[in-house]
């Protein structure tokens, strides 16, 4: 990834488009992210609005007139999303569509979709003046679906609970879509109320990477943002989590046959060193040759998987692992022990080597695709370091043994939750 590339600018009181011109591309991809705090008041609120606009606009009334437009521009596409990073959610639309050189007869496929995410997101279709209530009632189902989902898989559903239970009074404990009852109280009303809140208060970037020059996409999200009483709110960030005194202990049943263990970790390490935290983590359960998966899981045979990942916004560190019922405590024990080991400097230097690699090979990865290098440049703009993929490996590459245990040694564990099989009666 070249820096050279990349250019951002202010078009409007709390928004900018940043692009990184790349001609490996045939695509161009443009996303428009609004963020806002996690706040159970307004996640599922906020959820659902890219939902609704990504699915017809004033010229477009329909999600199937939409789609036969976008099909007769070259399969071109318009999508919504949420996500949350640590306290932060994130929700908007992006679209897909073909660089202006192979369109027939000269045709400006690239003003074309800009054209269409503008009135989606600035003049979608209404009914009475809001949003049509039906289109609600859907949205509304297929997000309650979507948590629904959530709760089956079981190994998502116990991350989650323990994430809930670590982050508790926090905004990383909300749900990205909320809570299915704060879902069935948005009405056709309320979702329009929020839809004006949202474009005239929430920070928007403009994130666009393909080959072209996107002076019109430029062009034409200025005009469309200067039409709007714009007063944005302060940026928000992700605080660390503070660490427990006590360590919170939570088993629940259900109706499952492989229990989920998840140990959640702490750390007051310095937050600017979170690379030596995240190569600890990753040492500890990031891959295949990690401790946990190498003792653990093949050595011991305790767990159906177990895992590590480090949450470096929270600095908190995330142990994931499938169990058999008769073996969670010993596995709880095993877990802690290899954590203890990174923490006495019992680990190769070839071990560091492999963890090293392992990153090296992730990093590489977020130059493959223009998703990736979206994601890539959200990440730099939220942290305000534009240090390239290629310069990260470098500084990982750098990461000493004593760096790396003086990382895990900071390590304290907060929460302990366990999802297992209900107790059979006599």
């Amino acid at each position: 990834m070249d820096i050279k590339n990349f250019s951002r600018k202010k078009i409007a009181d709390g928004v900018h488009i940043s692009c990184y011109k790349d001609a490996r591309f045939q695509k161009n991809r443009i996303e428009i992210c609004f963020s806002d705090i996690l706040d159970r008041k307004y996640a599922s609120l906020n959820a659902i609005i890219p939902a609704v606009l990504s699915r017809s606009n004033s010229k477009y009334k329909t999600m199937q007139e939409l789609n036969n437009r976008l099909s007769q521009l070259y399969a071109a596409g318009i999508n919504d999303f949420v996500e949350d990073e640590g306290d932060i959610q994130a929700f908007g639309l992006y679209s897909y569509s073909l660089c202006n050189e192979y369109a027939f007869d000269g045709e400006n496929v690239l003003e074309e979709i800009s054209t269409m995410l503008r009135d989606c997101i600035f003049d979608p279709y209404l009914e009475n003046g809001i949003f049509p209530d039906s289109v609600i009632q859907l949205q509304k189902q297929n997000m309650i679906d979507v948590n629904n989902n959530d709760i089956n898989n079981k190994t998502r559903y116990a991350s989650m609970r323990a994430q809930a239970i670590a982050y508790e009074n926090e905004p990383a404990s909300v749900r990205r879509l909320g809570e299915n009852e704060d879902i069935e109280e948005i009405t056709a009303e309320s979702a329009y109320k929020r839809y004006i809140e949202i474009l005239e208060t929430k920070n928007v970037e403009i994130i666009c990477v393909g080959p072209a020059d996107y002076a019109i996409v430029e062009k034409i999200f200025t005009e469309a943002f200067s039409k709007i009483n714009r007063r944005p709110e302060p940026k928000f960030k992700t605080a660390r989590s503070s660490i427990k005194n006590t360590v919170s202990v939570i088993t629940e049943e259900m109706d499952i046959e492989q229990s989920k263990l998840v140990m959640i970790y702490k750390s007051d390490y310095d937050k600017e060193q979170w690379k030596h935290a995240m190569l600890a983590s990753y040492m500890l359960g990031g891959d295949v040759s990690s401790k946990l998966f190498t003792i653990v899981r093949e050595k011991l045979s305790l767990c159906y998987y177990c895992s590590s990942g480090f949450r470096r916004g929270k600095f908190a560190m995330i142990v994931n692992s499938g169990v058999e019922k008769d073996n969670l405590e010993k596995a709880r024990t095993a877990i802690q022990q290899q954590l203890d080991e990174l923490r006495d400097g019992k680990f190769t230097d070839e071990d560091m080597e492999k963890a090293k690699l392992s990153i090296a090979t992730v990093l590489k990865a977020c130059n493959d695709c223009m998703d990736s290098i979206s994601t890539w440049i959200s990440g730099c703009i939220y942290d305000d370091d534009y240090t390239t993929p290629e310069e990260k490996i470098n500084h990982y590459s750098a990461v000493t043994r004593e760096q790396i245990i003086a990382a895990a040694d900071s390590m304290k564990l907060d929460t302990v939750y366990t999802l297992t099989s209900k107790e059979e009666k006599a």
